[in-house]
């Protein structure tokens, strides 16, 4: 049928329907529920002749559908009721006869084209068009054989539109025939049509919801949101700053603080109440402040969904206005560094292609601390590291850098090292880029660091993964994310003006040893994952710094410039705090995970130093209430383990009831993990709380069980390294004013902290006196248990970090089990791959209704195909045939075409 017919009937049929009140949409799904019922009702009594035959090869499908239709249904709000049913069911039924059960892209863009010229779709109706379209294929389907004998042709285009319906990406007709998003288009920045798909359906649903709460049409409320713009300057004429200017104000956080302290004071004094024991309430202040603050978390967090910051589309790469230099910030020790790090880049050049030429990426090296201000070995490290960059630069054409800087002397310290380390280096790259005097050297083309806009700061052991980068740029680049600068306080008051992606481990090390799997968390990267939450960035728009992330050079330049010298170890969460960090909490980076627990313990003082020279910006003014209480967390998570060490020291030592209280209710305190992660799941719905998913709770509760174990047994040398390590940031941040800036690399710590047993011994002094003490001073049997538990603890230690073993010995039984899979696996590709596909996989078979093997193959199945016939081969299973499959496959390969070295999938 013609478009423009089409269109016709469309809007007679809109101009029909009168739309009533609002309801849910589990309301109008009673007639799907009966079309399901009857048509598996009509196949168990069908025969097998004519439209009959339809039904029995594809009623999968239309249950399938069927089904899945009747759950997004059922779980829609604010559906329009119409004479006998919802509007968008009237609409979709309407459609499907108008066609004649045959949709396709072209009639249904044409309908809805038209219907909507006459009554316009809300947003929450167009979000449910595709279930409603799948929900009306399957009433017209049982009421054709609820009738007389259906003609095979109009059964068969009704079983054809269900499969269109259920493969097709419908994502752009439905924009294209979604009224809200035409009028957005003319947003008089321009902006609106250039986000990303999924940032203007945030839009629409943000705008659906404030013309709910206003009680105006869609359509009115996008127009006076469009006049608003049109009346503004500058980057607010985008549609977005008007639109936000309607959502309620997100609070500040104060309550937040509030609850969390008075909370911790109410139960403290309570226990103390209980205990009639004034040292038991101020005992266990820190304790349970911790069991408060995750607990609370956890029932907020069920109540705050997850944000995401809205971006650009960035469909051919990043424009120059987003020009981003990526750099790994290293420490470069030998030549043999210098060449890791060049070929590091150059992993990050192939996997960010999809981000286009605008994307540069820089070594930013510093040469390690020296007592003298030059080493023998410098100039080789330097001829490697400048030789590196110019091969790759002589390869790809260009896109490489390398900045290095001689070292300045400390007198603080008497040692030879780059000005203020990392910090300084940014700080250094980053004026060097604004055309500012710096005492850096680059290697590479000048040219490729003008009109830079971004810098994508990585560490040595961070990994940047695919499309990463590109999202970071993306989100900086979208009007509502560009920083706000206030010159005169040196903050930026709005925008973000760094942005930071949540982080994964390395999966290689998050497994090197029993430490590492008990502490890491899962390890490697999560390709299907979507938004997670992060509270505070949900909740109050404060996603703080991570130290990995993409900053705005003149926000950098302008806010954190002017920090002091050799005071500032933790610098990214000022950093955080000043130019207002954001979360991205569906772009991930990797990152690595100390592998020897003492490695582990060194960071952790080294952050806990840091944390605590960060004390004076508690009283920084123009910083927001939750960016303060970010750098307050820091330092009451340091004092938990010395909390937790006195309270069960006190309990063990001595005999009053009110102590012994005091320990028992510490104790608890270290299960928080345990008990925030239980919390979780009491709130989870039902419906998550399947085997599945019951799984993953009970492993994340072992986890967390196992962890708390652990840190009691560890308890003496947590709590001496962190109380240390806080009493030595204090004296010399306000005392000496010497090595504020002392830090060692993961790997020199890594290094530093080998030795076996003996180092192990060496480094913990604090858990063997104070197993000692206990052994021996300790009245009670449980105070001499942990005694002796904790002069068994560097041997636990020790026994953790020690590299597990990989090899495992398979049983015979087992071996031959595995090797009768590998035969049956092998004997489907040897049949499937035939020369009648050019020896190629099929993408697949399908036995229900049986129509064979698809001759179409993807990408997937052409590497599943050559390593089922190489592992053949290896395992003697293939009777010879492997590598010669393997041959015909890899020839085929060779000849089908590719885009920038990638297969086609089907």
């Amino acid at each position: 049928m013609a478009e423009r017919s089409m269109e016709a009937l469309g809007e007679s049929a809109a101009a029909k329907l009168r739309p009533g009140a609002e309801r849910r949409g589990r309301r109008f799904t009673k007639p799907l529920r009966r079309a399901i019922t009857l048509l598996r009702r009509i196949r168990r009594t069908a025969g097998e002749d004519g439209a009959a035959r339809w039904l029995l090869d594809n009623w999968y499908l239309a249950e399938r559908e069927g089904l899945s239709a009747l759950c997004e249904l059922s779980r829609a709000k604010h559906l329009r009721g119409s004479e006998d049913g919802a509007v968008v069911l009237r609409c979709c039924e309407a459609m499907l006869s108008a066609c004649g059960g045959a949709l396709t892209e072209e009639n249904m863009e044409a309908w809805l084209t038209g219907f909507q010229r006459a009554l316009p779709l809300t947003h929450a109706e167009h979000a449910l068009l595709l279930p409603a379209m799948k929900a009306a294929v399957v009433f017209s389907l049982a009421a054709l054989f609820e009738g007389e004998e259906p003609p095979d042709e109009t059964v068969g285009a009704h079983f054809t539109s269900l499969r269109t319906l259920s493969a097709l990406d419908l994502g752009e007709l439905l924009e294209r025939t979604d009224t809200i998003d035409r009028l957005l288009c003319r947003d008089p920045a321009g902006v609106y049509p250039k986000m990303d798909r999924a940032t203007r359906a945030e839009y629409r649903t943000m705008l659906a919801r404030q013309a709910r709460r206003r009680g105006v049409s869609e359509r009115d409320h996008a127009e006076a949101l469009l006049s608003q713009a049109n009346r503004s300057a500058g980057d607010a004429r985008h549609v977005g700053f008007a639109l936000m200017e309607s959502e309620p104000e997100r609070p500040t956080g104060r309550l937040y603080i509030a609850s969390v302290l008075l909370l911790m004071a109410a139960f403290s004094v309570l226990l103390g109440a209980i205990a009639h024991s004034v040292l038991c309430a101020v005992l266990l202040l820190l304790p349970v402040s911790e069991l408060v603050k995750q607990l609370q978390d956890a029932v907020l967090r069920h109540f705050t969904k997850p944000r995401r910051l809205p971006r650009m589309a960035l469909e051919h790469g990043v424009p120059k206005a987003g020009r981003t230099l990526c750099v790994i910030s290293a420490l470069l020790s030998s030549p043999e560094e210098a060449e890791r790090f060049a070929a590091r880049l150059e992993e990050f050049r192939l996997c960010s292609r999809d981000a286009g030429e605008h994307l540069t990426f820089g070594l930013l090296a510093d040469l390690k601390e020296s007592r003298t201000e030059t080493e023998r070995a410098d100039e080789a490290i330097l001829r490697a590291a400048e030789s590196e960059i110019r091969r790759l630069n002589e390869e790809y054409g260009g896109g490489f850098s390398l900045f290095t800087r001689p070292r300045a002397f400390s007198e603080a310290d008497g040692v030879w090292r780059g000005w203020e380390r990392k910090r300084g280096a940014i700080l250094s790259l980053a004026a060097l880029l604004r055309g500012r005097k710096t005492d850096l050297r680059h290697v590479g083309d000048a040219s490729e660091l003008e009109d830079v806009r971004y810098l994508l700061t990585l560490d040595a052991d961070t990994v940047l993964t695919p499309g990463a980068a590109r999202a970071l740029i993306s989100a900086m680049l979208h009007p509502l994310n560009r920083p706000r600068l206030d010159r005169e306080h040196k903050l930026v008051t709005a925008g973000y003006g760094l942005l930071h992606p949540r982080i994964a481990t390395d999966l290689a090390d998050a497994t090197a040893t029993d430490f590492a799997r008990l502490f890491a968390g899962p390890g490697g990267t999560d390709a299907y994952g979507g938004v997670c939450g992060e509270l505070l960035q949900d909740r109050y728009d404060c996603g703080g710094f991570a130290g990995k992330g993409i900053l705005d050079i003149d926000a950098l330049l302008l806010c954190a410039s002017d920090l002091p010298e050799n005071r500032v170890l933790s610098h990214d969460a000022i950093e955080g705090a000043l130019l207002r960090g954001g979360y991205l909490a569906d772009t991930e980076l990797v990152d690595g995970f100390p592998k020897q627990p003492l490695s582990f313990y060194a960071r952790l003082e080294r952050w806990t130093r840091g944390d605590w020279q960060n004390l004076p910006w508690l009283f920084c003014r123009g910083l927001r209430p939750m960016d303060r209480f970010r750098l307050f967390d820091s330092l009451r998570r340091s004092l938990i383990a010395p909390g937790v060490f006195l309270a069960v020291a006190a309990g063990l030592l001595c005999e009053t009831p009110g102590l012994r209280l005091a320990a028992l209710a510490a104790l608890v305190c270290l299960l928080g993990g345990a008990l925030s992660a239980l919390g979780r799941t009491l709130l989870q719905p039902g419906a998550e709380l399947r085997e599945r998913r019951f799984g993953l709770v009970l492993h994340d509760l072992a986890l967390a069980l196992l962890q708390a174990v652990l840190r009691l047994v560890l308890l003496p040398y947590e709590a001496w390294l962190c109380a240390s390590a806080a009493v030595r940031a204090l004296w010399r941040s306000f005392v000496s004013h010497r090595h504020c800036l002392d830090w060692q690399t993961a790997a020199q710590s890594a290094a530093a902290k080998q030795g076996g047993l003996p180092g192990v011994l060496r480094a913990m002094p604090s858990a063997l006196l104070a197993g000692l003490l206990f052994l021996l001073l300790a009245p009670s049997v449980a105070g001499k248990s942990a005694g002796a538990l904790w002069l068994l603890s560097p041997f636990v230690l020790f026994a953790l970090g020690l590299k597990r073993e990989t090899a495992a010995t398979l049983s015979a039984r087992d071996q031959a089990y595995l090797i009768d899979r590998a035969r049956e696996i092998w004997s489907w590709f040897r049949d499937s791959c035939t020369e009648e596909d050019h020896f190629l996989p099929p993408d697949n078979v399908q036995l229900q209704p049986p129509a064979g093997a698809a001759h179409r193959t993807s990408p997937t199945n052409l590497g599943l195909g050559l390593v089922s016939a190489l592992c053949a081969d290896a395992l003697g299973v293939d009777g010879g045939e492997g590598l010669l499959l393997a041959e015909r496959m890899v020839e085929t390969m060779e000849r089908l075409p590719r885009w920038r070295g990638h297969f086609y999938n089907w």
